[in-house]
């Protein structure tokens, strides 16, 4: 207690530096602990599921397109459940939307069609109420429904009396029979924000025959004993016996068999263990920092520490004084910490991407509040053993007789300068990358023009029930809309690019007079577009022409192909006239024009072959429209919707969204990535000019007398401060080199997240690398300008 008092009147003696040191403690602990924390409870912390080590999603992996975790297409998926050995359940989820009415204004639940044990396969448990029961999906079941807990809070406040009250459901009431607990996230239909409301999904006979297109999602329990190896060994198997028997469909089709916690985390893994080791760095600095402070406090109390040790005190007896003023700082560091770190989870999960799932209930608690503390404790130890064994073995000789300083004094300074620039750089060199691989990103093109474009989803099958219908009714909204104010073109289609239900449907074709082989037909992205879509999208016709409104049920069928598909098929001859059969052959389609690719679910992503086919000859219910405007496109929403409503006022809007917000909601995650990272760099880099400008000024006031005598001798100013810079300059050089080590890497742990930039772009090191030295030289010419312009007289007389 003794060292304690003593010690916190030495640091209130300095609060200016006391502050500086707190202050930097506080930012690296208080960083480091919000990171953990997210870590902690997405990676670390028991799942909500019974046995959650034995939970698996499993996955279609399709070899064709380069997608090793597709959506599943039921027929697999059923037979997947009756001929795997490895499970001892097996359940999917069919992603479905549902209107509520009856309760003020209709709303879209965004919901789910669970087949048969599908909560049991997970093991969860109600909050309220009870889930679903076998006899629910019985023949002449009863309407019933389990909601989502925050849609639950959300939309009717979270009353219990909900519990066994009937809601219109598209038209039909279902009973709420539970509520599912709050931290109940699965994060595999994905494509919204919120899944809410979860329904037994009647058997349909045409499952059985299903294969081409996928869109379930399916989980299943590993039997005990069973390792996830077994697991993917006996889907493997099965998958082979599917391509056999289903060459057409299945033939480049397997399945990939995921543990539920990696699922969970997915893609955001590798960014949050890369986010928390450069929270480390940071730190790492900031206790480099420290350390510079106590090394240069240590130097000044020589005389003390002498007479102490002439006196009689042991070296351990100062060790400790020195570690307890060490521990002070930290434990005001820590406290301070866990204050900015209850801050910045906040601020991480406004940052966050909406994909990350249960990241919404992470919190700052007692076990977080442990892990401050506990790193408060490491960083006193790092950052105050090397200044209380330099400052615990003082020379009585030269020290009494007033001597300055010490050669290993010097070297453990300069040490700490080279540690803590080797560590900025590669934050810096990690930073750059991510930055210039957004940049890269942000310019690729769409295949279409995003600015002043809306989207407004709906799905029109209910009260338009004949193809006839939906065919009137599409024509009639699209020429009311074309004649609002501000409006340049309006078209719809069915795969809507960037939109969350994009509809993937794949046909089987043949080109008439090319008769394909069993197992080699081809295969194509399906979509039903409108007259003056691909005007309204800017995509552009590149042969051929565009639908027109004489494309109608009653006249011959067409259909324009876009650019890849014609890459792919007809490398070498232009396409357009042919004709073609989809599916078992029994439609008949000519082509009549080739347009543009688009990209459409990312910028990232490569162009799909996709044939679109007109609306007029479909009558398709699920559609997007896309209007595209001379102002702002939402200014033109209202009056969209209206002309909708007029025709049908039941009918449900699925998303509406300007396009420009939808191609950024795919950036997000990359954004989340680079905006911290580059955060983290900033921070680096300020802390390491802070530390670069103590250290230096810190040694140029050791050589006030030396700086006399050269300048009392006619050494040149400007000579004299060049001099000094580069003494600065140099152990941050050695930093730089040993960064750029470090760089190397980090680069290789960052080249998934990377986009058209190598993790070795030399461009990105040598500008991190010249930014350093940069500020490594102003961070020693600015103490070293003031040192040169002192009086020689003064400096001569300085002790």
């Amino acid at each position: 207690m003794n060292d304690l008092r003593f010690g916190l009147r030495q640091f209130i003696r300095k609060p200016g530096v006391t502050a500086v040191a707190v202050a930097t403690l506080a930012l690296g602990i208080g960083a480091t602990t919000a990171i953990f924390s997210v870590v902690d409870h997405l990676m670390l912390r028991p799942l909500p599921f019974d046995h959650a080590e034995r939970l698996v999603t499993v996955w279609q992996n399709n070899h064709s397109d380069g997608l090793p975790r597709d959506d599943v297409s039921p027929a697999n998926f059923l037979d997947w459940r009756e001929r795997n050995a490895a499970f001892d359940g097996m359940a999917a989820a069919e992603p479905y939307s549902m209107d509520l009415t009856g309760l003020g204004t209709p709303e879209v639940l965004f919901g789910v069609l669970a087949t048969e044990g599908f909560f049991d396969v997970l093991g969860v448990r109600p909050a309220l109420g009870r889930l679903f029961r076998p006899e629910d999906w019985g023949e002449g079941a009863g309407q019933v429904a389990v909601l989502s807990h925050r849609l639950w809070q959300r939309r009717f406040g979270g009353d219990s009396s909900l519990v066994g009250r009937a809601l219109m459901i598209d038209g039909e009431p279902r009973v709420v029979v539970g509520i599912l607990p709050a931290g109940f996230e699965l994060a595999m239909l994905t494509t919204v924000d919120e899944r809410g409301l979860w329904v037994p999904r009647l058997s349909q006979g045409w499952e059985q025959t299903s294969r081409s297109s996928a869109w379930w999602n399916v989980v299943a329990r590993l039997k005990p004993g069973v390792s996830y190896a077994q697991a993917q060994a006996d889907m493997d198997r099965v998958a082979r016996a599917l391509a056999v028997e289903f060459p057409a469909t299945n033939s480049e089709v397997g399945a990939t068999v995921v543990p539920i916690r990696e699922h969970l985390v997915g893609s955001a893994r590798s960014a949050l263990f890369v986010l928390l080791g450069a929270t480390v760095l940071v730190l790492l600095i900031g206790c480099a920092n420290v350390a510079h402070l106590l090394l240069a406090r240590a130097t000044e109390r020589e005389g003390e520490f002498a007479v102490r040790a002439a006196l009689g005190a042991r070296r351990t007896r100062l060790v400790r004084q020195l570690l307890s003023e060490s521990l002070t700082l930290a434990a005001a560091g820590a406290g301070l910490g866990f204050v900015v770190a209850f801050w910045s989870v906040d601020l991480i999960k406004a940052l966050a991407p909406g994909n990350i799932a249960r990241l919404d209930s992470v919190h700052v608690d007692l076990r977080i509040l442990a892990f401050a503390m506990i790193t408060g404790v490491g960083t006193a130890l790092v950052f105050g053993l090397a200044p209380a064994l330099q400052g615990s073995r003082p020379d009585l000789h030269h020290t009494l007789k007033e001597a300055r300083g010490s050669q290993s004094g010097r070297r453990l300074r300069a040490g700490l300068v080279v540690g803590e620039t080797a560590i900025a750089l590669t934050l810096l060199i990690g930073a750059g990358l991510l930055l210039r691989s957004f940049v890269t990103l942000l310019a690729v093109d769409p295949g279409f023009q995003t600015d002043r474009l809306l989207a407004l989803q709906i799905f029109a099958w209910e009260d338009e029930q004949t193809n006839t219908q939906r065919v009137q009714f599409f024509d009639l909204t699209l020429e009311r809309m074309r004649a609002l104010p501000g409006v340049t073109a309006v078209g719809a289609v069915s795969a809507a690019p960037f939109l969350e239900a994009n509809l993937d449907i794949r046909r089987a074709f043949s080109v008439d007079g090319q008769p394909s082989r069993v197992g080699e037909e081809r295969q194509t992205y399906l979509s039903i577009a409108t007259t003056d879509y691909f005007r309204a999208m800017g995509i552009p016709l590149l042969a051929g022409r565009d639908f027109t409104d004489a494309d109608r049920l009653e006249t011959p069928s067409v259909a324009v192909i876009n650019e890849s598909l014609r890459r792919r098929h007809w490398p070498d001859r232009e396409p357009v006239g042919d004709r073609i059969r989809i599916g078992t052959g029994e439609q008949v389609v000519e082509i009549v024009g080739v347009v543009g690719d688009v990209r459409h679910t990312g910028l990232e992503s490569d162009p799909r072959p996709e044939l679109f086919l007109p609306h007029g000859q479909t009558g398709y219910g699920s559609m997007t429209y896309f209007v595209r405007t001379r102002g702002r496109p939402d200014a033109t929403l209202d009056a969209a919707k209206r002309i909708v409503w007029d025709l049908d006022p039941r009918q449900t809007f699925y998303r509406t969204a300007p396009v420009r917000m939808l191609v950024a909601k795919t950036l997000a995650p990359r954004r989340f990535n680079l905006v911290l990272l580059i955060t983290f760099a900033g921070i680096a880099l300020l802390m390491a000019a802070v530390g670069i400008y103590g250290v230096i000024s810190f040694a140029i006031s050791r050589r006030t007398h030396e700086v006399g005598i050269r300048m009392a001798l006619g050494a040149d100013r400007a000579g004299l401060v060049a001099l000094l810079v580069r003494e600065g300059v140099r152990p941050a050089a050695a930093g730089v080199g040993l960064g750029l080590v470090g760089a190397l890497v980090v680069s290789r742990v960052l080249s998934s997240q990377l986009y058209g930039v190598p993790a070795r772009d030399v461009a990105t090191f040598a500008a991190a690398g010249i930014t350093l030295l940069a500020v490594a030289a102003v961070a020693s010419y600015l103490p070293a300008r003031r040192a040169a312009g002192v009086d020689p007289t003064e400096a001569l007389r300085h002790e």
